[in-house]
């Protein structure tokens, strides 16, 4: 047991049961310290687990749903304790499974079941699964290589999401496997999965199985330049997407197709998102750019996407207002706007900074929709959207970067950036509200008022300058409202707390524990 120590050892009751010339496999399921001595790798019990017989039962405890007149262990700890002994992945144990097809057909047999799976038994299924296809990745592979029709029945169960996950996972969301197992993904792409599951976007499927069906889309996205990956981003492929987005239906999952393209155009940011939820405009690294057919497609997807904009995205009536804490939003922004947006932001930054030769075509394109304005616009009128006010701020700074300067006059002559940045509200009255309250996209003007600055300083762009100099708002917010907030968000002339900074050169430095980082004048 896990608590043995040297010189003292309390024996486990299963080493009891062992001793005995007669046991059944229940006799060792009802024993408290299983899992332990599992872990533990305790040779005795791990003998007697690996014999197929026993396995073929622990599997029959997962996949078949018990009888009607079962006890409580037959239908709930049976079933745990199979899935926890699995997931202890013993390697012989997952030996002992994958050596023939009698073991894995019985294992898989679950997904014969009609829709919906039992969610319990769907659960233990998946960790079992994605054990496997961690600790015996090619094993597995080669299995279902040969089993080709049980991809099919995974997809029929997409509704499940323990079923998303073990799709996610076989087509390379799992790190190890697409780090150390990449060519053993291959052979998904000549089979029919990515339309199995692009036909899961269809109008008449539930919300869920959009959802779950975009997860994995999205999934595939981030293995570029895997198989599925270089498929999903052809253009008949995306346009099989978008054509499931703009069905009329019960439920349009054109958010959801968003998502996946914004992961095909930029798969580095689609992973960070997935894992911090937030990604800075700054943070550029050194990638591939996107496909240019890709770039294309979604340019022109974009006649149909930005008129969207301006609209309100629910119809009138009580759904179109939102009550909040501060007050109402009439009407609300909605997600798929927010997701236009976001798909702006991505698209601008993708072609900018990885596809330089694409930028005459998207200017082209933006300036006769008036994209820029109809997203700035929406920046002012939801002043408590930080989601809409980071998309935003990366979408301008983008195209402040993008050296054309075409672009950048319809910043500053159709937009108004700097007299919009210089005379925006500090404060605003919501709709229903009690009070004024300060505007949620101040932290975002002063990022945008500080980017503009350094090219200023820097001579980046006559026209910037021209215009900056004879635009006497902006150039009095300058000297007074953004020198004095450049100066409260300064943290290295804090004098209480003094954070770490990534570019403090005396951080590693001993400090003087006789400072008390001016709290004693704080206090007086």
């Amino acid at each position: 047991m896990f608590w043995r120590t040297a010189g003292f050892s309390q024996p486990s009751p299963i080493e009891a049961i062992l001793e005995r010339s007669n046991f059944t496999l229940e006799d060792i399921l009802d024993e408290d310290d299983l899992v332990q001595e599992c872990k533990s790798l305790n040779s005795r019990l791990i003998n007697f687990l690996k014999d197929r017989s026993v396995i073929e039962k622990l599997i029959r405890y997962l996949v078949e749903p018990p009888p009607e007149n079962a006890d409580v262990k037959r239908r709930y700890k049976y079933p745990y304790l199979a899935c926890e002994i699995f997931t202890c992945e013993i390697e012989i144990v997952f030996t002992t499974i994958l050596e023939g097809f009698e073991l894995p057909d019985l294992l898989f047999s679950l997904l014969d079941r009609p829709v919906p799976l039992p969610p319990v038994l769907a659960g233990y299924f998946a960790k079992v699964v994605g054990s496997l296809l961690t600790r015996q990745t090619v094993a597995c592979m080669h299995y279902l290589q040969s089993r080709q029709h049980l991809l099919g029945y995974l997809v029929r169960h997409l509704g499940t999401t323990s079923i998303a996950e073990v799709i996610m996972q076989l087509v390379g969301a799992d790190d190890q496997i697409l780090m150390f197992h990449s060519e053993s993904l291959q052979w998904l792409g000549e089979t029919s999965l990515l339309e199995l599951v692009l036909d899961s976007l269809a109008p008449e499927h539930s919300h869920t199985v959009h959802a779950n069906a975009a997860e994995v889309l999205t999934a595939i996205a981030r293995t570029l330049p895997s198989a599925l990956a270089s498929q999903l981003s052809s253009p008949m492929y995306l346009a099989r997407l978008f054509q499931h987005a703009q069905a009329e239906g019960p439920g349009q999952p054109q958010g959801m197709v968003l998502d996946v393209c914004m992961a095909l155009l930029d798969p580095k940011r689609a992973t960070l998102y997935a894992r911090t939820g937030y990604m800075d405009a700054q943070d550029q690294v050194v990638q591939p750019g996107p496909p240019p057919p890709l770039v294309h497609f979604c340019i022109r997807q974009l006649e149909t996407l930005v008129p969207q904009l301006p609209s309100s995205p629910s119809a009138s009536g009580e759904d179109s207002v939102l009550h909040t804490t501060y007050g109402e939003l009439t009407p609300a922004l909605g997600t798929l706007r927010l997701k236009i947006v976001e798909f702006l932001a991505v698209l601008v930054q993708a072609v900018v900074y990885r596809a330089p030769n694409l930028k005459p075509e998207m200017q082209k394109e933006l300036l006769r929709l008036d994209a820029v304005y109809k997203c700035l616009t929406l920046f002012f009128e939801y002043p408590f959207n930080s989601l809409l006010h980071n998309n935003v701020e990366m979408l301008l700074i983008s195209v402040l970067e993008s050296g054309q300067e075409q672009f950048l006059n319809h910043l500053l002559v159709r937009c108004q950036l700097l007299t919009a940045l210089a005379s925006a509200p500090l404060h605003v009255f919501p709709k229903g509200g009690k009070m004024s309250m300060r505007a949620g996209y101040q932290g975002h003007i002063t990022q945008l008022g500080s980017r503009i600055s350094e090219m200023l300083s820097r001579g980046d762009s006559a026209a910037l300058h021209s215009a900056a100099k004879d635009n006497k708002a902006w150039t009095q917010w300058i000297a007074v409202g953004l020198k004095d907030r450049q100066q409260l968000e300064n943290l290295s002339s804090w004098s209480c707390g003094r954070p770490v900074q990534l570019t403090d050169t005396g951080s590693d430095q001993e400090e003087d524990p006789r400072s008390d980082f001016g709290l004693c004048a704080m206090a007086n």
